[in-house]
């Protein structure tokens, strides 16, 4: 498992603890029994949790560039000191830049959720959640991240049957080990087992998804020297 997958999974599992912990509020207090207090710790634990996602992002960005930075220079180095010369400088190029976690699509997801569980207001200026979704090729709307694996779709595929989409990696692993997988989109009418037959590549899907994770990449990061 890679770095950037691994953090995608932390990502999810602090947006998923905060909606078990308001499951349970929820469960124990009605509208007319609320503990105000409790509440009030829930909402500013949620408020915690988006900073954590935010400094997670960050690092998974960093990490990306480090990466890129340890391929560009593996090769074209011949000795020992000058790799580690040459990969230092672009480290320390790569720490420099300014990253606009709050453009960036994978901030934008985790704020709706948790937002959604508490009803907190928007930040002002905060861009309209519709950004966190694309209108594919046949006029439907759909998320940009896998609805198993929380991550950001990569390869994309269409169900012919109901027309959902899942990343490919993703959805095949899943009917690889449960054979009596459904769609898993919430509301889906669709009741058939998921088999690769149904699983078709949209290649104009593809590139637009393609597109759109670019733009928001390009938005997100920004070189700013200290």
């Amino acid at each position: 498992m890679n770095d950037e997958i691994e953090i995608d999974q932390l990502k999810h599992t602090i947006i998923e603890n905060a909606k078990f912990y308001r499951e349970v509020y929820n469960e124990i207090f009605d509208a007319t029994d609320e503990d105000h207090e409790l509440n009030e710790l829930l909402t500013e634990s949620v408020k915690t949790r988006l900073n954590n996602v935010a400094e997670l992002i960050e690092l998974k960005v960093t990490n990306k560039a480090q990466n890129q930075a340890l391929h560009s220079v593996r090769n074209s180095c011949a000795t020992l000191e000058e790799f580690e010369e040459k990969f230092s400088e672009l480290r320390t190029e790569a720490e420099k830049k300014r990253v606009k976690v709050k453009n960036m699509v994978d901030y934008k997801e985790a704020k709706k959720m948790l937002e959604n569980m508490n009803d907190i207001p928007e930040e002002s200026g905060a861009r309209d959640n519709d950004d966190l979704e694309m209108v594919a090729t046949d006029g439907d709307i759909f998320s940009l991240y896998d609805p198993w694996s929380k991550c950001l779709l990569r390869n994309p595929v269409k169900n012919s049957i109901c027309g959902h989409i899942y990343d490919s990696e993703s959805v095949n692993s899943v009917i690889k080990d449960n054979l009596s997988t459904r769609c898993p989109i919430l509301g889906c009418n669709n009741r058939d087992f998921i088999t690769p037959s149904h699983l078709i590549v949209d290649n104009e899907l593809c590139e637009r998804v393609k597109e759109r994770l670019t733009t928001e990449s390009n938005e997100g990061a920004e070189s700013d020297s200290e």
